[in-house]
């Protein structure tokens, strides 16, 4: 079972060795949050982490469902050939249609019980000093453009930005990077479609301080007013990524989901640590990918983000950085040449990880009818991991064009 995460500090997204910019104030009872004791995870090292001590991949049923996906092979600008699997049909086939993937969105409370106190991040409680009245994590997840159709331009002002169609920003960014394939036009039949439920409310309970779990105290200019039930503004809940994921895969048998389906735990107000939670050196992870085989049993969790905490996070930033990710690396292991030195990952790694070269740089918002402004993450194309030339929108490499040439191999990496 291999894991792709969304580090920060944050990041999963984010730069090499930055720390956040937190205003932290000592909150009663709880211990102080130093931003400067905090570092950025790499991915790579957390991906190893990760897997230490888990359970072999699950079998598969005979004749069960299983996720959607296509194969491709490529020779890379290092003269290797790499194969992997991509979520949806091959925008190379002739008779490009809509593949449709059920995702479900799980709400994921999680209470941590520290110092006599209750502390609750709930994704379906009441935040108006944050979210505004009314609204929800959750809810304002299911409005995002990750799952309802917008108008979407991609490619950068190289020398403008291309039209895709008015669709998801998850398939759009799929159509754009594959844009010379589909046949370069917003009118192509190809997407992938991704058809939402959710599924009750799931609630997890952790004692902290401990290395299972702790709660943060924040100070600065916090975005939250609530002081009592869930939700308390200026705190962090971290847990312990390897006690939250084992509790994830019963989450998942116990509803029932299947190999088709990608589940998606939605987080508010918690975050996770690549280790023991109450050592700030591994913290913080917003959201992860991950499966259980060959694809297997797929799934995701993300945190819908405050956009007061973390730097370069804002609502479902790290969200379509996992969802996109998860789309273009469904099992975490798509080889690549090594890359790195630039996004999230300052060492080498060698997968497809469409967000992670980019973590911390911002799409251009989107304004969905919810009147709510979106602030999805920019993403790599496919080909700057592999090849000198682009068949993305423009030319360029990159959805919003940061990148205008592909990726250097690592050592040193970067990009051209």
């Amino acid at each position: 079972m291999k894991r792709s995460k969304l580090t920060m500090l944050f990041s999963t997204i984010v730069a090499t060795c930055s720390v956040l910019p937190l205003a932290l104030a000592q909150v009663e009872k709880l211990p102080r949050m130093d931003p400067s004791q905090v570092r950025q995870l790499s991915h790579a090292n957390a991906i190893r982490q990760l897997h230490q001590g888990f359970a072999k991949p699950a079998t598969r049923s005979l004749g069960a469902p299983t996720l959607a996906t296509w194969s491709y092979s490529i020779i890379a600008y290092d003269g290797n050939q790499y194969t992997g699997q991509i979520v949806g049909r091959s925008p190379f086939l002739r008779g490009k249609i809509t593949t449709t993937v059920p995702v479900v969105l799980i709400p994921l409370k999680i209470t941590i019980s520290q110092n006599g106190s209750s502390f609750i991040g709930d994704p379906l409680g009441p935040d108006p000093g944050c979210l505004g009245a009314g609204n929800t994590a959750v809810g304002l997840t299911q409005q995002s453009p990750l799952f309802n159709p917008a108008n979407i331009s991609m490619g950068g002002d190289t020398p403008t930005p291309t039209f895709v169609g008015n669709t998801t920003y998850p398939d759009a960014h799929l159509r754009a990077s594959f844009w010379s394939a589909i046949g370069a036009t917003a009118s192509s039949a190809y997407h992938l479609a991704l058809s939402v439920s959710t599924a009750p409310e799931q609630s997890l309970s952790f004692r902290g301080p401990t290395s299972t779990a702790v709660e943060y105290g924040l100070g600065g200019t916090q975005c939250g007013t609530n002081s009592s039930g869930s939700n308390i503004a200026a705190t962090l809940g971290v847990v312990n990524i390897n006690a939250i994921d084992p509790a994830l895969r019963t989450i998942i048998t116990n509803l029932g989901i299947t190999e088709d389906q990608f589940p998606f735990f939605v987080l508010y107000y918690e975050v996770m640590s690549d280790g023991d939670a109450t050592n700030l050196n591994n913290c913080c992870i917003l959201g992860y990918h991950d499966a259980e085989g060959s694809p297997g049993q797929t799934y995701g969790i993300a945190e819908y983000d405050t956009g007061t905490v973390f730097g370069g996070v804002k609502d479902i930033t790290g969200m379509s950085h996992e969802v996109e990710e998860w789309i273009f690396d469904p099992t975490g292991v798509n080889p690549t040449p090594p890359w790195g030195n630039i996004g999230q990952q300052p060492n080498c790694q060698n997968n497809l990880e469409v967000g992670d070269p980019l973590s911390g740089t911002q799409f251009p918002g989107i304004t969905m009818p919810n009147s709510v402004t979106y602030h999805p993450q920019e993403l790599a194309y496919f080909w700057w991991f592999f090849t000198p030339v682009s068949g993305g929108v423009n030319g360029v490499f990159s959805n919003n064009g940061t990148f205008l040439g592909n990726a250097k191999a690592c050592p040193p990496g970067g990009t051209n």
